[in-house]
């Protein structure tokens, strides 16, 4: 009996349902969660409790400095990791045809890319000037940038799986 590890390799990628369930998931959590303060929070705010809207701005800061003194400390160095990770995963994916690193470097590209996002928001907050209602209304748009990414996401890899099916 002879394991040829190319096929096991290739059968966890587009036609794989835990692919799917697992770029849901992760989109799903990317979109919720932004800056380190769930939607949940931000709701919350909105609906203009004082006590709310303090929560929010307080949770926001703090997670907003965090990710941007994380950023200053580590960047480079995450950046260079990623930087590789994405150009093996490419290289070996779309040039040695094993498609589940094409499938996995679809998905995460768009993440950092949504992280990118989250991090010039961050830095947004940083300056300052936001507060109350006008700071809420900045998030659920930031949010609805990364949905909008989730959904173009889905879509490219939906398009690009259907493509490699051979149909």
């Amino acid at each position: 009996m002879t394991i040829d590890l190319v096929k096991i390799l290739n059968e966890g990628s587009f036609f794989n349902l835990w692919y799917w369930l697992f770029l849901a998931v992760t989109w799903s959590r990317i979109t919720y969660v932004s800056v380190g303060v769930p939607l949940s929070i931000a709701r919350a705010a909105w609906r203009d409790s004082e006590q709310n809207i303090q929560d929010f701005e307080i949770l926001l800061a703090i997670n907003a400095r965090r990710f941007c003194a994380s950023f200053d400390s580590y960047g480079v160095i995450f950046v260079a990791f990623i930087s590789f990770l994405l150009a093996t995963m490419g290289t070996l994916g779309f040039l040695f045809d094993f498609e589940v690193l094409q499938a996995m470097f679809l998905l995460l590209i768009f993440v950092v890319i949504a992280e990118v996002i989250a991090l010039r928001f961050a830095r947004k907050l940083m300056q300052g000037g936001l507060s109350g209602q006008p700071l809420v209304q900045a998030y659920f748009r930031h949010q609805k940038h990364k949905q909008f990414l989730g959904m173009f996401c889905v879509t490219v890899i939906s398009i690009y799986g259907v493509s490699q099916s051979g149909i």
